[in-house]
């Protein structure tokens, strides 16, 4: 499923550059190589992924991490997922564990440079545990040998940057505070905050899940006010099927067959924080 989530910096361009900073995992660039698959103290194969999954990793770079275009507007941009593998053009032979953690959470490259809607607004709220268990299926999965070409901007892309269509996650964590999360798994409320910040309900709904501003390029429904009136049940034949309790139909933009993989107890956990938040007017 090709999925344009730039509008609100939810899909993921240059990688799941998923770690954590302990001595274990922080091999030097050039040694670290796909046969260095042991997985970090806190890390679970398993855990990795099934988030890689359910938060977008494998819907932007493709089930075998091996990357794949998710952009293709050639007056804005087209933009290829790049190769995580450790195969020929693969990123994960050549960038350390410190490498991802930076990238993950801050939206920087190794090189330094910002990366390209990279959704480290989302990302960056990880815990550490969620991210070894990421890293550590990123480096398990056999390599792909790929290539993906470099990102193409068009004549309309500064008009796009500078509506924000197109932006850079470095540039808004600079200026933003990661509230705190308890990212203790529980059909719980307070759970489901943590999936709805990680999975990017709050990037593309509102940081109080009111739904786009009236001048987006892309809608987001205010879910402030649809949640109170449908059931649980409701709510997962949504996500699982993409079709509403009205009969209606999600649009593409919603990564609903990305949330379709959650699991009962994730699902309703978002659900019970959905439930908290109070009605508000769309986009306020």
């Amino acid at each position: 499923m090709n999925r344009v989530r730039c509008a609100w910096s939810v899909f993921m361009i240059l990688g799941v550059w998923c770690a954590v900073s302990f001595a274990s995992v922080a091999a030097h660039r050039a040694n670290a190589t796909a046969a260095d698959a042991s997985v970090p103290p806190g890390a679970s194969l398993a855990r990795g992924r099934h988030l890689a999954k359910v938060i977008g990793c494998t819907d932007c770079h493709a089930a075998n991490l091996g990357g794949g275009k998710i952009y293709d507007d050639p007056s804005k941009l087209v933009l290829w997922a790049p190769n995580l593998t450790s195969g020929s053009g693969g990123l994960l032979a050549h960038h350390s564990a410190g490498d991802f953690t930076r990238a993950v959470r801050r939206g920087i490259g190794p090189d330094g440079k910002k990366l390209l809607v990279m959704p480290s607004w989302d990302y960056a709220a990880l815990t550490d545990a969620d991210l070894a268990s990421i890293y550590a299926y990123v480096r398990s999965v056999p390599p792909v040998e790929r290539h993906t070409p470099p990102a193409k901007f068009g004549p309309k892309a500064p008009a796009a940057f500078a509506s924000g269509e197109i932006q850079y996650d470095a540039d808004v964590l600079a200026h933003s505070t990661l509230p705190a999360f308890d990212a203790t798994p529980a059909a719980s409320p307070a759970y489901g905050a943590y999936l709805a910040r990680i999975a990017g309900c709050e990037a593309c709904h509102g940081v109080h899940l009111d739904g786009s501003q009236p001048n987006s390029v892309y809608h987001a429904a205010n879910l402030s006010q649809i949640i109170p009136h449908w059931t649980a049940a409701d709510f997962v034949t949504t996500i699982r099927t993409g079709t509403t309790p009205g009969g209606g139909k999600l649009s593409d933009d919603m990564p609903w067959q990305v949330y379709a993989s959650m699991t009962d107890d994730e699902l309703h956990a978002i659900l019970a924080y959905l439930r908290t938040i109070p009605p508000r007017a769309a986009g306020t």
